[in-house]
């Protein structure tokens, strides 16, 4: 869990995420996944902290991130992320973002 809280301002100040991580992929054959929910408040961070995979970086965002991996050797896996997201609903309706990245990792 994390949480950030802008003392400057009086609304829209705060941003948190919660989530689960089940198993490791350190093994050939292992898998782990993850679930994570954000919701960052649009005045409670600076734009240039926030992460740019969810809701294209813009505060005044929420969203779900699901990842998986998969060890398929020693030095290799493959991995997935999937992110479900939206932004600007303070003073507007939202706009959907949504985003997937596929990966293959190597280890020397």
């Amino acid at each position: 869990m994390e949480w950030a809280h802008n003392t400057r301002v009086a609304i829209a100040d705060t941003a948190y995420s919660v989530g689960v991580n089940v198993g490791k992929a350190d093994q050939p054959g292992t898998a782990e996944w993850s679930w994570e929910w954000r919701d960052t408040e649009a005045d409670a961070l600076v734009g240039v902290l926030t992460d740019s995979d969810l809701a294209d970086g813009h505060t005044d965002s929420r969203g779900h991130v699901l990842k998986g991996s998969y060890r398929l050797s020693g030095h290799m896996s493959i991995a997935a992320t999937l992110i479900f997201s939206e932004y600007g609903g303070l003073n507007a309706s939202p706009t959907d973002f949504d985003r997937v990245m596929l990966d293959v990792e190597f280890g020397f």
